[in-house]
């Protein structure tokens, strides 16, 4: 195994409890290096299960064993940091895009289709959760399954083509957007994607699951 396009991990107990992130220095090969932004000396055991985020092959489950822990000040980050370096056990699995993790989101965008007379149209969407392999969007337009739409999702020039794979009744949803109004649910999947917009998909959830982690505690 070689990853070579990570920056980022998480890292847990053998029995799948939380520790902490890390950054990602370097490839990932039969060792990794490892830079704490917080000290975590007394968290890491031995072995540990690390779930890397590689850009092009996506989340990857590894069982490390921790070689070497310090602190040291890091003028960079202009912080106190913890370093590991960790040999790279065994390789777990690599969650494959239909499995990727999901995360829940609060993106309105507009939604450029080509409507049933085939004429170019938009609407406006809220996703509410996002993954690598696709999205759950709520509208006040009606599709049908099948229907193709482009978003902007990721702040770049280029949106991303979207496939409707099931569309749900209207219902209400708490979240302000709508104005109230019963909004049709539709789940989604990326279709057309190049492998370098993968990546940036993945690198964005990865960032969001972050994000939300941090809110929690």
């Amino acid at each position: 195994m070689k990853l070579q396009y990570c920056d980022k991990a998480q890292i847990y107990t053998m029995d799948k409890e939380f520790i902490c992130n890390a950054d990602v220095l370097g490839d990932v090969e039969d060792t990794a290096t490892l830079r704490f932004r917080e000290l975590v000396k007394d968290c890491l055991a031995t072995d540990v299960s690390v779930r890397f985020l590689d850009d092009l092959k996506g989340m990857v489950y590894c069982v490390c064993h921790v070689l070497e822990y310090t602190e040291e000040f890091d003028p960079n980050l202009d912080m106190m940091v913890g370093r590991a370096q960790c040999q790279v056990v065994s390789q777990d699995n690599v969650v494959q895009r239909r499995q990727d993790v999901k995360v829940s989101a609060r993106i309105q965008t507009t939604a450029d289709f080509i409507n049933e007379i085939g004429n170019l149209e938009s609407a406006e969407i809220m996703i509410l959760d996002i993954s690598a392999g696709g999205l759950f969007c709520i509208s006040l337009r009606e599709w049908k399954d099948g229907q193709i739409f482009s978003a902007n999702i990721l702040n770049t020039p280029l949106p991303l083509d979207c496939q409707v794979l099931r569309a749900q009744e209207p219902d209400l949803y708490d979240d302000g957007f709508g104005n109230g109004k019963p909004q049709y649910g539709y789940g989604c999947r990326f279709i057309n994607l190049t492998s370098h917009t993968e990546a940036a998909l993945r690198k964005f959830v990865f960032h969001q699951e972050l994000k939300t982690r941090r809110n929690r505690r």
